[in-house]
């Protein structure tokens, strides 16, 4: 399924007892429609919709999109049950999603792939200096790698 809409809130990333991490968040959806009559805009009824993001892309989408920002979700629909602490059964529908993106028509994008190979922040080494990686080096004016 193919869904657009606006971020509610700022995604969650949480990491879950296999080491992956998901990042979870909703989107507001309201249908518009013309009215051929009066030629005006129409808002339909609001959805909220919940989506699920895995590994890569829950991290891309954690670093990358904030809420109100509009987005275009491609994934599949999937429902779960659980039991509430009252001990009352619940469904929920939510998207397990593929891909996701800025919605061009409402945004501008600049596109960076993210370089998983190297921490985002050094590790400090053992005596609590800043640790140097091939990326940090590559980036220092002056290096013999930059130059």
């Amino acid at each position: 399924m193919l869904v657009t809409g606006n971020l509610v809130a700022d995604p969650q990333l949480r990491i879950v007892a296999s080491g992956a991490p998901v990042c979870s968040f909703r989107i507001g959806v309201t249908p518009r429609h013309r009215d051929k009559d009066s030629g005006q805009w129409v808002d339909g009824t609001s959805m909220f919709l919940s989506v699920s993001a895995w590994r890569g892309l829950a991290e891309n989408v954690h670093a990358s999109l904030h809420k109100g920002d509009r987005v275009v979700v491609h994934g599949r629909m999937r429902q779960r049950s659980f039991t509430t602490q009252a001990g009352e059964e619940r469904v929920v529908s939510e998207i397990d999603a593929d891909f996701v993106g800025p919605d061009l028509n409402r945004h501008t994008a600049v596109l960076a792939k993210p370089d998983r190979r190297v921490p985002a922040v050094p590790a400090p080494d053992a005596s609590g200096h800043e640790a140097t990686t091939a990326a940090t080096t590559a980036a220092t004016p002056g290096s013999a790698q930059a130059a």
